[in-house]
């Protein structure tokens, strides 16, 4: 079997992207001979999968049209990619199922239009929701969004961020059905749909749930991964008033929800601090630092900025907890990894946590939006000696991997 795989491998970008990047690396030892169309890349994501899933070309957007001031889905949905092919390293171009790696408007596209091209069978492997049905979902994601916003004008605005505050109020909501529609016409070009948490199809709706097969769940961890997370469990000190946010810097990650719930966390400790890391946009980083800044939270808010993978796990080792109140998610890594560490995690009660790692212990769940109860966990795992952190069920990625073969030789034999 022969494929093409389309996908960003940039592991700095987040989860999605590692599990891409595992995958093309696990793809050969089922007997798939994968060759791919990258997005995004590193220079050890890149050298690695030239080894084993060669990359046939990229596909990049243009650097004049990335400076526009647009929603990021809505450049994706709009402007055209540049594609710069390798076609005479490796001759003539075929496959037999081309896939796509993630839910984005780019990656969909480009998928759907080169297997139509290519006259080959298509799987996209949607790693969030590309559409939520469920209303009250979407409407507690607008308001922590609006939120966001609201806090940027407190007590007074940045005349930068006025395009960007038009934008929200006004046309967010508004792009975001329209972008669904454009969704939903290329989710419906491909013969296969793969989601790698149950909690996609159940958040997509009931038009959706029963045209999406799921892995339960879709994401893994080698081997030595996980010998190095029970290891650091074994050897975790969390004796200082410390909490972790390991993601992207992403509005939906709940940014303004960490801003609150510091602010009324320090009211009675005065000594906690949250660590900031992950990596964001660059104006998304800049008003996040400046609610910090208007809030007076910035000895209590430190922002680390993009720490590599195994470094972010010593960090998180040595944190009391991780604050974690995103309201997007399919399978967290970030919580997986902490719970393997010993680290306790608190969160919101939305259906990735809830399906993928409900009733572990170590893991609390509050109501999505209630910030006060945000608030009073961690002051009251601040004060706690002993917190008991179970394991949750993991995967290695040759599970995944032989899972998915599954799945492309049933398309295969559509063929």
């Amino acid at each position: 079997m022969k494929t093409i795989e389309v996908a960003n491998i940039d592991s700095s970008t987040g989860g999605g992207a590692i599990r891409a990047y595992k995958i093309l690396l696990y793809r050969a030892k089922t007997g798939v001979e994968c060759q791919s169309l990258l997005l995004g890349y590193n220079s050890q994501t890149l050298r690695e999968s030239r080894e084993r899933c060669p990359p046939i070309g990229f596909a990049l957007p243009s650097k004049i049209l990335t400076l526009l001031p647009l929603p990021q889905s809505m450049k994706s949905a709009l402007l055209p990619l540049k594609l710069i092919f390798y076609f005479k390293r490796y001759g003539k171009i075929d496959a037999d199922i081309v896939i796509s790696h993630h839910e984005t408007i780019n990656s969909l596209r480009l998928s759907a239009n080169l297997a139509e091209t290519l006259g080959s069978k298509s799987l996209a492997i949607l790693q969030l929701p590309p559409i939520y049905g469920n209303k009250s979902r979407l409407d507690n994601i607008m308001e922590a969004v609006q939120t966001f916003n609201y806090l940027l004008t407190t007590p007074k605005l940045d005349v930068r961020d006025i395009p960007w505050i038009m934008y929200m109020r006004s046309i967010y909501r508004p792009w975001n059905e329209a972008f669904y529609e454009v969704v939903d016409y290329y989710l419906k070009r491909f013969d296969m749909l793969l989601a790698v948490s149950p909690s996609i199809p159940l958040e997509m709706g009931e038009n959706w749930s029963s045209r999406v097969l799921s892995l339960r769940p879709g994401y893994g961890f080698d081997e030595n991964e996980l010998s190095l997370l029970r290891d650091l469990k074994s050897r975790r000190v969390h004796s200082k008033p410390i909490a972790v946010f390991p993601a992207r810097l992403e509005v939906r990650k709940g940014l303004s929800d960490l801003v609150l719930a510091t602010g009324l966390i320090v009211r009675e400790r005065r000594d906690f601090k949250l660590l900031v890391i992950g990596r964001g946009r660059d104006d998304i980083v800049r008003r996040f630092m400046s609610i910090v800044s208007r809030f007076n939270l910035k000895d209590n808010i430190i922002m680390m900025g993009y720490v590599p993978r195994y470094e972010s796990f010593l960090l998180r080792r040595e944190a009391k907890l991780i604050l974690y109140p995103s309201h997007i998610d399919s399978y967290s890594y970030s919580v997986a990894e902490s719970l393997l560490m010993g680290v306790p995690v608190i969160a919101y009660d939305i259906p990735a946590l809830k399906l993928n790692f409900g009733g572990v212990d170590g893991l609390y769940l509050v109501r999505e939006l209630d910030i006060e109860a945000l608030a009073q966990k961690v002051l009251e795992l601040l004060e706690a000696r002993d917190i008991s952190v179970g394991e949750p069920k993991v995967k290695l990625y040759d599970e995944v991997a032989l899972e998915e073969k599954i799945i492309l030789d049933k398309i295969a034999e559509k063929i």
